[in-house]
């Protein structure tokens, strides 16, 4: 397991990815993979959701402060962020090694649309979970999807923090997030429209962040679509969660703005071993990275 003195030393934390994510066996493609359902079950599920909104009331439509200090880091101490890093680590890697690169071989990237075109192939073995949640109810498929959208999206980002770790978010999980939430729109119903989430924004928003974290800038339209609907559906009195949107929003503004100047998001670029380009290289001094560094890696 993941101890917090490991953690602080940033040699023996690369080791730990390194054998991790070390090809011992030959990974299984989309056609034969097989979840394990020992791992992928309510258990699991529900233990995202607890740790994820483990400071917020009952019925929360928005955030408040120490549920911004654990997902966005927002006036955390470098203790209290390695905090939120370590439990993501050690209690949900094992999960997402079931389903990483070395266990789950992706079909190749061509296009981004062909990954939309082929989102349901590539989200099979997840998807499969939210199909049958759905037939027991929108809820369950919602929860469920809530909680695989987490594990993919937002804790690889805590788990997944060096240049050399950062790949495993761009190529292989952010894919299967976002091939997820592309083909459960097409679920009827849907879980992406579970009417009591739609009111609460601070839950709904987190099942279009993979549209966010794509390259691809219809993703980011169908975000800025799927955002007006749920904000049709939030009472008007409702202050809070209409400036939690608001606030999304502004983040949304930020993340597209690098989409439509580069058709992608230049602080990828050095850990993806992508060429930038003297624009991006100029942007990159001052633009949004998001969160991630840029320079020495800070573990």
């Amino acid at each position: 397991m993941w101890t917090t003195s490991l953690f602080r030393k940033g040699l023996a934390c690369q080791l730990f990815f390194t054998r991790a994510f070390a090809t011992t066996t030959t990974p299984q493609p989309l056609s034969s993979f097989v979840l394990d359902k020992n791992i992928f079950n309510e258990t699991l599920y529900s233990q995202i959701r607890t740790f994820w909104f483990a400071d917020l009331p009952p019925d929360f439509t928005a955030a408040n402060a120490a549920s911004l200090k654990r997902w966005w880091g927002l006036d955390a101490t470098k203790a209290e962020k390695q905090q939120v890093d370590t439990f993501c680590r050690d209690e949900f890697m094992h999960a997402l090694q079931a389903i990483g690169p070395e266990n789950l071989q992706l079909p190749p990237f061509e296009s981004h649309k062909a990954e939309i075109e082929s989102a349901s192939t590539i989200a099979s073995p997840l998807l499969a979970q939210i199909e049958a949640a759905n037939r027991h109810s929108t809820q369950q498929a919602a929860d469920t999807l809530l909680s695989l959208v987490l594990l993919l999206d937002q804790v690889t980002r805590n788990s997944f923090r060096t240049q050399a770790t950062l790949p495993f978010i761009y190529n292989h999980y952010d894919r299967l997030a976002h091939a997820l939430v592309r083909s459960s729109v097409k679920l009827n119903p849907s879980p992406l429209a579970y009417p009591a989430y739609m009111k609460r924004p601070a839950i709904q928003s987190w099942l279009y962040m993979p549209l966010i974290h794509s390259e691809d800038l219809s993703s980011h339209e169908l975000w800025y679509s799927m955002t007006a609907e749920m904000e049709a559906e939030i009472p008007a009195d409702d202050t809070g969660a209409h400036a939690y949107l608001e606030r999304s929003r502004k983040a949304e503004d930020s993340h597209v703005d690098a989409i439509r100047k580069f058709g992608r998001y230049p602080h990828r670029n050095a850990c993806l071993g992508r060429e930038s380009t003297p624009e991006e290289k100029e942007w990159l001094k001052t633009g949004d990275t998001f969160g991630v560094s840029q320079g020495k890696d800070e573990l």
